[in-house]
């Protein structure tokens, strides 16, 4: 019964001590600054892919044509 109590009692402790150090983590600057930057990067990817499309239109039916009289 000792043994079991250890386990549940060490199980728990491991879990406290996870949480604590991702709850350290997620409130930490550089977490809150990385976010930031992730969707300052996401929101570029989304105007140059806008601008090359704008730029760039792709034309209908660009592929060769083939003559059925030859």
């Amino acid at each position: 019964m000792g043994i079991v109590l250890g386990i549940i009692a060490f199980v728990l402790s491991i879990l406290l001590l996870e949480y604590i150090i991702r709850t350290a983590i997620n409130s930490s600057r550089m977490a809150k600054k990385l976010d930031e930057v992730v969707w300052e990067l996401q929101q570029l990817r989304k105007e140059l892919k806008a601008r090359d499309e704008r730029d760039h239109p792709e034309k209908p039916d660009t592929g060769r044509v083939i003559d059925a009289e030859v």
